[in-house]
This record gives structure tokens, sequence and C-alpha cells, in this order.
């Protein structure tokens, strides 16, 4: 058996109908030396089995953890890393599939770097991508090019707390060295948002991120996907936000002081007016919408948005209308949509 250089944590709640497409996407993989930590949050149908029985002719390591009782994803993933074998550490969705340079490309370029980040795209259920012609990632890709593809980590932490790029925590490489070093751990208290919380705590305790140019992960837009049933407790997740604000300040850096005042004025107000957009579209009832954030006092913190560039004049003045008022701008929302 090849030495286990790196672990893909795989949580799971029912998807036995998704699964096997990522297992087949592993198995098909360059880069060999791997195991993948299975963590199946007590589903109700039959996930566990089918990775038994997709897997029984494979020669691929797997350890298959399964929760006694429904825990959550934060719970699922702390459970991976509690297990993993493996010096670093690859997180991948049940419903979303890898190319086959996935883990290579990460492995290849991590030496010498505190992590790596590659880019995803979105599928469609036909496996149609989206917004490929359009990249995303310029921003990152315009700084990279400057500085030999390698950047600072907290320029990273900087890109998303404008969210200029579309980051995600499935699109980095981690060091379990660093998480364990710095005891950083899934919020168990959440269940949306814990991911990216999870990454900017890593980030900052890192110097510096290779990245790679190369999209290699695929977010499958499944039809039932279980965030379009999301509840409004969602918003609470504001709170996970918050919470990083005081663990910038534990940092002496006075980058961190100004990525503390990005997140107060730049990420939190996004966070929030996107999310509610979100329930717009998915036709929840607006008075609840609006009791939930006023319950959360997200009003006022949706006001404390400023503008950083050019590009959130936009914004700023969806705020504005907003806070003269909420009920014009959710008649104009529904009538135009995302056009406003």
């Amino acid at each position: 058996m090849s030495e286990i250089r790196l672990s893909v944590i795989v949580p799971s709640y029912n998807s036995s109908n998704t699964i096997e497409r990522l297992i087949h996407s592993l198995s098909n993989q360059i880069f060999k030396d791997f195991e993948i930590v299975f963590i199946d949050d007590n589903s109700t149908d039959n996930t566990a089995d089918t990775i038994v029985k997709t897997l029984e002719n494979s020669s691929i390591p797997y350890q298959l953890i399964v929760n006694e009782t429904n825990r959550g994803p934060g719970y699922s993933r702390n459970r991976g890393l509690e297990k993993a074998n493996g010096d670093h550490i690859v997180f991948i969705d049940s419903d979303d599939i890898v190319r086959e340079d996935h883990l290579s490309t990460f492995y290849d370029n991590i030496k010498g770097h505190d992590s790596v980040f590659l880019k995803g795209l979105k599928v469609d259920d036909e496996g149609n991508l989206f917004d490929f012609k359009v990249d995303r990632f310029d921003p990152i890709i315009e700084l990279s090019i400057r500085n030999d593809h390698v950047l600072k980590a907290t320029d990273m932490i900087n890109m998303e707390m404008l969210m200029e790029i579309p980051f995600s925590f499935v699109l980095l490489l981690y060091k379990k060295e660093i998480i364990l070093k710095n005891n950083i751990r899934f919020n168990e208290e959440f269940n949306y948002g814990e991911d990216t919380e999870f990454a900017i705590r890593y980030l900052s305790n890192c110097d510096d991120v290779k990245f790679v140019n190369k999209y290699t992960y695929y977010y499958y837009q499944e039809e039932d996907s279980i965030s379009r049933f999301s509840s409004l407790d969602r918003l609470e997740s504001v709170q996970l936000f918050e919470g990083l604000y005081g663990y910038f300040n534990e940092f002496s850096h006075p980058v961190f002081a100004d990525l503390s005042e990005k997140l107060i004025h730049s990420r939190i107000p996004k966070f929030i007016l996107g999310n509610m957009n979100y329930f717009f579209y998915n036709d929840y009832d607006k008075d609840e919408i609006f009791k939930k954030m006023d319950e959360l006092d997200l009003f006022n913190k949706l006001k404390e948005f400023k503008v950083y560039s050019k590009e959130d004049w936009k914004f700023k003045l969806k705020v504005v209308l907003f806070s003269l008022s909420p009920d014009v701008y959710y008649k104009l929302w529904k009538r135009f949509k995302n056009r406003i």
C-alpha cells in the first residue's frame, strides 16, 4: 500500500443519489497516495451502503464513519479531521465531483507554501457549465501574475472580505500541522457559513498561498439540493463573521485591523443582503424575513456598509434604497430580480 499523503474528507447526508458519482471521480485521480474519509451524518437512505458497494473492488484506502445521530456538517468535518491520516487535507462535498488532476494539482504545488487555491465551476443536472465564459476569478488572476502566482494569505482574506472572487473552502488545500497547531475547527453550532469561517481562520495562520489558474472542482446544482430548503436561521450565521472580528484582533500585524474594518463594513452587509435576496428568490414570506432580520439587528448592520471600490456603488445604492423602504425594495426586487 502506498503512503497516505493526503486525506479527502467527505461529509454526507442522504447522498445515495450523488455519492457514487463523486467516488468515481476520485477513483480516476492521477495522484494515488490518498485516502477518503467519509462521515455519514446518520442518513435515512442507503448512503453508507452505496459507499461500501462502490468501493468494494477499489484499491483506494477509505474510512466510513457513521454518526449515531444527525449532528450537522461542522461536527462531521471535525470528526473527519480527527480520523485523517494524511499530512494534507482536502474537503469535497458529497454532491460534487473533481477533475482527474484535482489532487495532483494540489499536491504538486504545495511545496514551500502553506496552501494552494484552485478554481471551481458550477454544473447543472445535465452537465452544463455556468459562467464558464466569464472568469469571476479575474482579481486573483491579475494579482497572482504580478507575484509569480504566490499570494500573501492576507491578500486572499482581503478579497474574500470584499467578496471580489468566488471564494470557497473546498478550493483550498490545508496542512494538518497548521490546523492542529492553531486549534482550528469547524463551528458545530451553525450549518451555514461555518466552512468559510474555518477557511478564513486557517488562512489567518498562513503566510502565503499558491494560486493555480485551473478549474478542477465542479459544484453540482441539484434541483432538490438541500440548500433550496434552508431556513431563515441561516441569517444567524452573521454571528460567525462577527466572531472573526475578535479573532482578527488577536493578531498584532496592522493588516488585520484593516481586515476587521472590511469585515464589518463590507463582508457582513454583503452577507445580509445576499441572503435576504436569496430568500426573496425562493418566495419566503417577506414579513417573516424582515422579522428575523429585526431580531438579529441586521437592518442596522446592513447600514454599516462602506464603499471600497467603484464596483461597490451599485451595492451601496441597494442598501440606501432598502434602508429608505424595505417594502419598496422588496417590490422592486420581485419585479426586476437582480437587475435592480
